[in-house]
């Protein structure tokens, strides 16, 4: 059996690979991220009835699906068996615009994927407004951001969010670097319970656990030399109303 994902701050997901709390990150001003509001995981298709209660326990009010409706006819919806938290379909990029899997089977280096990322993130920015907006409301968390493998657009929405927050560079990317072992949990699930899958999707399974920290590094170099600061950003996008809040409701300490 392939265990599941366990959060560093005690939750254990059987149904998913990737999930984690972004609780406990230190900000540059000394405050940290709160435990239990915010978390980042893959797909929640799988999650069963304990699953399911622990989420309820911690009060889980909005998911945010970053799959595209394609990936969500192939691949469904979890079906809730305990509190129904509001789930939100917000499609970062379109069908399309994610890499083929040529491209993401050359992924063993960080420059290819610095410039997916970059480029999700030009197609996607008005959707990461919506996530800002969404967050921000009184009913917004606890909340989950997710997509289909939770390394490569979720990583992109965190990254943001967590730079609105003043996590520092080297933090989120030692966060983006522990998807390389939900990606691997993931891969061994697949080989034990849906071989066709296995054989069909995965060509190539060292580029698919490829998440050094260099990656985002680049990214946010890159996402800095495009848009200026993280306030830079928000301002851009007219959503610094929202980002207090967040700020307000996602810090603590200092």
């Amino acid at each position: 059996m392939v265990s599941g994902a366990t959060s560093p701050n005690g939750i254990q997901l059987g149904g998913c690979f990737n999930f984690r709390d972004l609780g406990g990150l230190p900000t540059a001003s000394g405050t940290s991220i709160r435990e239990r509001m915010l978390f980042r995981s893959d797909a929640l298709v799988r999650l069963d009835r304990i699953d399911q209660r622990q989420l309820s326990d911690i009060g889980l009010r909005t998911i945010i699906d970053l799959r595209t409706p394609k990936e969500v006819d192939q691949q469904g919806m979890c079906s809730w068996y305990e509190r129904d938290p509001e789930t939100y379909a917000m499609p970062l990029v379109a069908w399309e615009t994610l890499p083929t899997r040529s491209q993401s089977e050359g992924w063993r280096t960080p420059e290819p994927m610095i410039d997916a990322y970059r480029a999700m993130f030009a197609e996607g920015s008005e959707m990461i407004a919506a996530v800002l907006t969404l967050l921000a409301t009184d009913a917004g968390m606890p909340a989950i951001i997710h997509c289909t493998s939770g390394r490569d657009r979720t990583a992109i929405v965190v990254a943001v969010l967590l730079g609105i927050l003043g996590v520092p560079d080297e933090h989120i990317a030692e966060d983006y670097a522990r998807s390389s072992a939900g990606m691997r949990r993931s891969l061994e699930w697949m080989r034990a319970n849906d071989p066709v899958a296995m054989a069909t999707i995965v060509k190539d399974e060292e580029s698919m656990v490829y998440t050094p920290p260099e990656v985002m590094l680049g990214f946010l170099d890159a996402f800095r030399g495009d848009h200026g600061s993280f306030d830079d950003f928000v301002e851009s996008i007219g959503r610094g109303a929202e980002v207090t809040r967040i700020r307000q409701l996602l810090t603590a300490g200092g």
